[in-house]
């Protein structure tokens, strides 16, 4: 299993989607400037900043987002980082992911593999798939905690409970190797190719002995 680089959610791909529900009306301009094909990131960098400034996680979650890839504005990644700890502090779960990617990177701020465990378990604790993935790799190869292949399947089956396409490969191919939980070869393969058949699959799919 690859340690994951950057956590990317279901809503920084996709688009606001079902929880564009929870947004302020601050944070909704901000997030539909954001995705809108015809407007781009310039006219959303001022909406997003000002979303964050009243208070609106995603908001502050998106202009994050912004600030880290540069895209519109000045890149500025030490902004970006307090930007999601900002949001991870309302309570916004994939903005713990993204602090702990900066976190587990080096990104914007000082490399901390231990203390990216500890958002990343917070935002596994909050519902994002993404995060507990994030997690189960650090377990599985022993940074910022001990190594623990039962603890990453657990995790794994969290991620892909919630969701996670990573989560449930993953787990699938845990199945199939015995790591951390008893053989199902049939479970998961079964786990490996419906994930492969999803949108945004893991780059192991594209080999035809993934289940390696």
């Amino acid at each position: 299993m690859q340690i994951l680089v950057a956590v990317a959610s279901v809503f920084l791909t996709q688009g606001p989607g079902v929880a564009s529900s929870k947004l302020t009306p601050a944070g909704r301009a901000c997030a539909e400037a954001r995705y809108s094909p015809d407007r781009g990131t310039k006219e959303a960098a001022p909406l997003c900043r000002k979303a964050c400034d009243a208070g609106d996680a995603y908001g502050c979650m998106l202009w994050g987002v912004l600030l880290q890839d540069g895209d519109g504005i000045a890149q500025d990644l030490p902004a970006a980082a307090r930007s999601f700890l900002s949001a991870c502090d309302k309570g916004l779960a994939d903005g713990c992911s993204l602090y702990a990617a900066a976190l587990s990177n080096g990104v914007g701020l000082a490399k901390d593999k231990k203390k990216a465990a500890v958002f990343l378990q917070r935002a596994c604790d909050a519902g994002s798939g993404s995060g507990c993935y994030a997690l189960a790799t650090l377990h599985v190869a022993g940074e910022g905690v001990k190594r623990d292949d039962a603890a990453a399947a657990r995790l794994l089956r969290r991620g892909c409970d919630l969701g996670d396409t990573f989560g449930c490969f993953y787990l699938g191919r845990a199945l199939v190797r015995g790591d951390g939980v008893p053989v199902d070869k049939k479970q998961g393969m079964e786990l490996m190719v419906k994930a492969c058949a999803k949108e945004n699959p893991p780059p192991q799919c594209a080999d035809e002995n993934f289940a390696r």
